[in-house]
């Protein structure tokens, strides 16, 4: 790990109740894990072979073969090279420039499982991890994306990430920090190697859009959320990007009730942003009635309210906010 966590937990005042830790190879950071006191750790990889052998090596360690990915039973090739530390289910791609010593030795079919999947074929409790550490060669965002709303339950992120496509259509560590962004979670401290792969830590600092869109299309609108929303930093900027990226992909009815709650809450609601995304007259409607525009867009809103029509909508949109 280029990344020291147990500097981690010192600088960030980190509180571990459990460790996911993914691509776990000969579980090397059982001594750091030990260390820290972190003692509720699950342990999981996709060699077979080598997980029978930890077994042995760490009879109390809860240890699981599995090919973890953004997919249930999807039969793919899980490739082994000689380092042991390089397998994986993507193919080697910059990696044999960047490493040439290192390569494939053999392959053999395994039968992908998400994580939500592995956790519930295993009755194990997802509430009881919070820090994934995921080092699995180029599939990192396969495996966050096949926990869905789980990994809401986590608070630090421990990651492998590219910057070169090592692996055949890895994701690059701008698309990884993209789709995390969403969850709540943002960098804290990233160290590159010059083989343009690295690891980076992040935390949760803000609240997730995802527990935004829950509760609002569920109509579980709740004072706890409208306190953590108001305590983030770039509140309105945040609510904005949460709305245009999430909760109004619902229905028409569920966007009239979102306008409402928030032009209900102390939340400063940004209301241009509303009125840009929706595709319903309705919901527009109820933004302007709700929202406070200048007497230019005023105007220009409540012609196209009148005329009753959605090609004027989004003519509007592009004239007021395009």
């Amino acid at each position: 790990m280029l990344i020291s966590i147990e500097e981690l937990v010192q600088k960030y005042a980190l509180t571990i109740k459990g460790i996911l830790h993914v691509g776990a190879h000969e579980c090397e950071e059982k001594t750091v894990y030990d260390a820290i006191g972190v003692k509720n750790v699950l342990w999981v990889d996709a060699n077979a072979p080598l997980v029978e052998k930890m077994k042995q090596k760490y009879p109390s360690e809860k240890i699981v073969c599995a090919a973890i990915s953004d997919t249930d039973n999807q039969v793919v090739d899980f490739i082994v090279t000689n380092n042991g530390q390089s397998s994986s289910i993507l193919e080697l791609e910059e990696h044999k420039i960047q490493h040439p010593g290192i390569h494939e030795i053999a392959r053999y079919k395994v039968r992908t499982r998400t994580i939500r999947t592995l956790f519930a074929e295993n009755h194990l409790d997802i509430k009881s991890f919070n820090f994934l550490n995921c080092d699995t060669q180029g599939a990192e965002l396969m495996v966050m994306k096949g926990m869905g709303s789980s990994l809401l339950q986590f608070d630090y992120l421990y990651l492998e990430v590219n910057t070169k496509h090592l692996y055949k259509n890895c994701p690059l560590l701008n698309e990884i920090e993209e789709y995390v962004k969403q969850f709540g979670f943002m960098r804290k401290e990233l160290k590159m190697t010059e083989h343009y792969w690295g690891d980076i830590f992040m935390m949760r600092t803000r609240p997730p859009a995802p527990v935004i869109t829950e509760l609002f299309s569920n109509m579980q609108y709740t004072s706890t959320l409208e306190n953590a929303i108001l305590q983030s930093s770039r509140t309105e900027e945040y609510i904005a990007e949460c709305v245009a990226n999430q909760v109004l992909h619902t229905s028409e009815e569920k966007q009239i009730e979102l306008v409402h709650r928030l032009a209900a809450s102390k939340i400063t609601a940004p209301f241009s942003d509303l009125f840009l995304c929706t595709q319903h007259l309705s919901v527009a409607k109820v933004v302007f009635e709700q929202g406070s525009f200048s007497s230019e867009e005023s105007e220009e809103i409540l012609a196209v309210l009148k005329a009753e029509s959605t090609e004027g909508l989004n003519s509007a949109k592009l004239a007021l906010f395009g």
